[in-house]
């Protein structure tokens, strides 16, 4: 008798031990399954970053070819427009934007097609020539071959955005050029910009630090900051020597800050703007649109520019500010429209002086010297953001390029 009972227990404590040992070897691989699927995963992330970096760069390839050809073709779509020609928009890349489904048009030959071109010849002979390319590969045993579909055949998506940088006020040598009244024009339209009393809350004891920091004052916490002296210039001087020094140190403002000090050298980028004493948050998105570190000092692109540096223009060009009807802020909401009606519907020359003409109709008198100093139909300084995604992984790149003549001077940044 005990020794079945002695059996019965060894028989229990057997199969204990296999059960202990199985939900062991059960967690043991669980725990194996779930770190090579996190490597897994890991590694597949990075395939997708891989391509959806250089997918990103040949989209950023692609936008400055498309630069190029503007170059060419936008003296046309100036002209055009200074006959007053309604046109849908009046720069290339407004017109054509690029993305995935533009770009595999055009490789395939669709978006020729949709316009009536004939290219079903050409694409044969592009099929029968790539499959001469391959059959010649393989028989040379070349390990190279093309992707699938031919060139516009990639994987993931991507979106080109451009931005042109003459379509903005530019503060690109409002502190080293030495020509006083070219610096006073761009204080005069960073003056305008901020002017309407919709901001006024933003110049009312929301500086940094808590201290007010006025418009006048503002404007010369950013001269000061890329000058190249160390002394204040005078905020509340007269127009015509507005940029005088007034002997005040530059960097008083900066005394509760840490490590910030006037820089006396220009921006490196646009978001250094942030260190400027007074400039927030709230400054940079109420502005930030409409500013540059690029670009062509004291030009503006009509023909790009958007409704808040049209807005601007209207400001700055009538030769008396204080007029009530600049003053007004419903006359100038109505102006702005009335300019895009008149762009969009050929209603008179998209040019400068179409400009100022339109605004003599619309009752402000207008300082032709200052106004026609400042406008232009040509650009040639760029912002281009490529945006990649292939599976779950996306990609950024930015690209600054200035394009004078067919050839470029190109800056790179990587957002992500």
């Amino acid at each position: 008798m005990a020794l079945v009972i002695m059996k019965e227990k060894l028989r229990g404590m057997a199969l204990l031990l296999v059960m202990i040992s199985l939900a062991l070897m059960t967690s043991v691989v669980a725990d194996l399954s779930y770190n090579e699927t996190i490597r897994y995963q890991v590694a597949l992330n990075e395939r997708d970053a891989l391509k959806a970096e250089a997918l990103a760069e040949g989209a950023l390839n692609i936008g400055r070819l498309f630069l190029i050809i503007q170059g060419v073709i936008q003296p046309q779509i100036a002209t055009y427009a200074a006959m007053g020609i309604a046109l849908p928009a009046y720069t290339l890349w407004e017109m054509m934007p690029l993305d995935t489904d533009t770009f595999k048009g055009l490789a395939s030959g669709d978006l020729a097609s949709s316009f009536g071109l004939e290219v079903n010849e050409a694409l044969e002979k592009r099929r029968a020539q790539k499959q001469e390319d391959d059959d010649k590969k393989k028989a040379a045993k070349d390990s190279f071959s093309p992707p699938e579909g031919g060139f516009g055949a990639f994987e993931g998506t991507f979106k080109v955005v451009t931005q042109d940088e003459e379509s903005k006020i530019s503060m690109r040598s409002w502190a080293s050029d030495t020509n006083a009244q070219k610096r006073l024009t761009t204080q005069k339209l960073l003056a305008a910009l901020i002017a309407p009393k919709r901001y006024d809350d933003l110049f009312s004891g929301r500086g940094a630090k808590g201290a007010m920091v006025d418009r006048p004052s503002l404007l010369a916490n950013i001269f000061d900051y890329i000058d190249l002296d160390e002394v204040r210039v005078d905020p509340y001087g007269l127009a015509t020597e507005w940029n005088h020094g007034t002997g005040g140190s530059e960097k008083g403002p900066y005394a509760a800050y840490k490590n910030i000090i006037p820089k006396n050298a220009y921006f490196d980028s646009f978001e250094e703007l942030r260190l400027v004493h007074g400039m927030t948050d709230d400054h940079m998105r109420a502005f930030g649109d409409a500013l540059t570190i690029y670009g062509n000092a004291g030009k503006i692109n009509m023909l790009s520019a958007k409704d808040q540096v049209v807005e601007t223009l209207i400001r700055f060009c009538a030769s008396n500010p204080q007029d009530l009807l600049v003053q007004n802020a419903v006359f100038i909401d109505e102006t702005t429209k009335g300019w895009r009606d008149y762009q969009s519907q050929g209603l008179g020359p998209v040019s400068p002086q179409g400009f100022m003409t339109f605004l003599d109709t619309r009752g402000v008198k207008v300082d032709a010297a200052s106004c026609g100093s400042v406008l232009d139909v040509k650009s040639e300084n760029f912002k281009l953001t490529a945006t990649a995604t292939v599976n779950n992984v996306t990609r950024t790149l930015t690209l600054i390029t200035r394009v004078v003549k067919n050839t470029e001077e190109n800056s790179y940044f990587r957002n992500n």
